[in-house]
């Protein structure tokens, strides 16, 4: 029985050292802290100045209209007109665009790349 032990030992020790390899990488990796607001409503002041980082894209958000009143959806969270998202004033929320005012800066966010809103051409009545 003790020819066995040395390769018992060995084999339950290359065991534990393996399982607290992977304890340790787990542990080295970073987690977003769940209660801190996501990193692109998070702005520095003197960032925004110098670069006009907008917080919010047109994937990144949705409209909802609750009482007739629209909302803008980012992430969990929601904004009507005149709310902040980070140093940005919303100015305006429509079905198709978000304006968003930085200053004396008026951004419009399109929702759907490439698709506009306009007047439909009227129809040609035919004797």
């Amino acid at each position: 029985m003790k020819q066995h032990q040395p390769a018992v030992f060995g084999f339950v020790l290359w065991f534990v050292l393996s399982g607290l390899g992977a304890t340790i990488s787990v542990a080295a990796e970073q987690v977003r802290d769940p209660t801190l607001p996501p990193p692109a409503l998070n702005v520095d002041p003197v960032e925004a100045k110098t670069k006009s980082a907008l917080p919010i894209t047109s994937e990144s958000m949705s409209v909802l209209v609750r009482d007739g009143k629209p909302m803008l959806v980012v992430g969990t969270r929601l904004y009507q007109q005149g709310q902040q998202i980070g140093l940005f004033k919303i100015e305006r929320i429509s079905e198709t665009e978000v304006w968003l005012r930085n200053g004396k800066e008026v951004h419009k966010i399109a929702r759907f790349a490439g698709i506009e809103r306009r007047a439909a051409a009227p129809e040609r009545s035919t004797p």
